[in-house]
């Protein structure tokens, strides 16, 4: 029997892993001492003499629990002596503190490109991992990982949302972190999207170009109905590269925007400016809401975007409305000038962050839409009288 798996007197040592890294808490649990005063436990090099030792505490009787902080890297044991001599009752098997590192290719990514990972030092033990994380966030907490290949090798993993992230190597399938990366970035793009015209007949094509995106398959393109949230879209297509065009068919009257986002997922990378559409011998109308218009003007950072289909023969209008106010409490049409505040003429009914509906004007109210005398206001409990107004313009 070697002198670091002793059971003498029937005693027992055992830590509560095989492996820590440097400054981890080793918690040992000890039985069968004779629970004398001066009994002792000890933290000892593996293979090292009995008289050698790092750190030891003395037994709370003849069964309990010992905590020792993990030293530098190397094996080692812990071991249970009698009275304050140097007898020794047991020994726990031999555990390893690791001396682990690991380490990217780069300290900043674009989204999309490929960070490779070094790690070495591991302990080579089936279920150590590597793992993909945020920057300060809990052990328990990663965005991606991979087991280990051995006790040193590389690993990869895909840069994507912004932000700052770091990797880290664990012991055997536990949260026992061996080793923690420096800090590295993955950096905002520099994304664009626009339209060729910002206004269209419904079912003309419209020509979209972009660029700035990372390039790798998955990168899509999005019409949206604008305001919308980033999960809702009426049609896409993948994006063929960093940069280039796509094409689409004007969806009918309504205000709409295109957006890129990357990687299959809806981490949105550009959005264009509103763009409306109208069906042919139709006009349309668009405003654009936020708090400096309104009478007077207030600080709200909400905004929306509406739009107005207007039909000259019979004077009916169909309307649609995107908001981004808290609380909304009621939507309408007013008839005023920039700078008063007149009338509701038509009310909406609003549903989410939005409303739609058609009405029909009469033709006083249809002169006064051709004269920018048509606002569009959204009310909210903090803002009673009106959050936000936006007049409505011809496109």
């Amino acid at each position: 029997m070697g002198i670091d798996d002793c059971h003498c007197g029937g005693a027992t040592v055992s830590t509560d892993q095989s492996t820590y890294a440097p400054g981890n808490t080793i918690t040992v649990t000890y039985s069968g001492l004779p629970g004398n005063p001066g009994d002792w436990i000890a933290l000892a090099a593996a293979g090292s003499d009995n008289t050698s030792f790092l750190d030891y505490r003395y037994a709370s009787g003849a069964s309990g629990t010992a905590t020792f902080t993990a030293p530098a890297a190397g094996s080692y044991v812990v071991r249970a002596f009698a009275q304050g001599s140097y007898t020794l009752l047991g020994s726990s098997a031999a555990f390893t503190v690791s001396g682990a590192a690991i380490s990217t290719d780069q300290s900043s990514y674009a989204p999309g490109s490929t960070i490779t990972v070094t790690y070495a030092g591991l302990p080579g033990n089936p279920g150590d991992w590597i793992a993909f994380a945020v920057a300060g966030s809990d052990n328990t907490s990663y965005v991606d990982y991979q087991y280990a290949s051995g006790a040193s090798g590389t690993a990869t993993f895909s840069a994507s949302t912004p932000g700052t992230y770091v990797v880290r190597a664990f012991a055997q399938g536990t949260y026992t972190r061996l080793a923690e990366s420096a800090s590295f970035t993955v950096t905002s793009l520099n994304a664009m999207i626009s339209t060729d015209q910002s206004s269209y007949n419904s079912g003309v094509t419209v020509t979209v170009t972009y660029s700035g995106l990372t390039g790798t398959f998955g990168d899509w393109i999005a019409v949206a109905v604008a305001g919308s949230d980033n999960t809702s879209y009426l049609d896409y297509q993948y994006a063929s590269g960093a940069s280039g065009t796509a094409f689409f068919t004007a969806p009918a009257n309504g205000s709409f925007v295109v957006r890129a986002f990357i990687h299959g997922t809806y981490t949105l990378a550009a959005q264009s400016a509103v763009f409306t559409t109208c069906d042919a011998g139709k006009e349309c109308f668009v405003a654009h809401l936020d708090g400096s218009q309104e009478v007077g003007p207030n600080a709200s950072t909400a905004t929306g975007s509406g739009s107005v289909i207007f039909d000259p023969v019979t004077n009916n209008i169909s309307y649609t409305l995107q908001h981004t106010v808290s609380g909304a409490t009621m939507a309408h049409i007013h008839q005023a000038p920039v700078g008063v505040n007149g009338p509701v003429i038509v009310g909406f009914t609003l549903v989410g962050q939005g409303a739609s509906g058609t009405a029909t004007l009469t033709a006083g109210q249809a002169t006064a839409l051709h004269a920018a005398g048509l606002y569009m206001n959204v009310h909210s409990g903090a803002f009673p009288g009106g959050e936000i107004r936006g007049v409505l313009l011809p496109q």
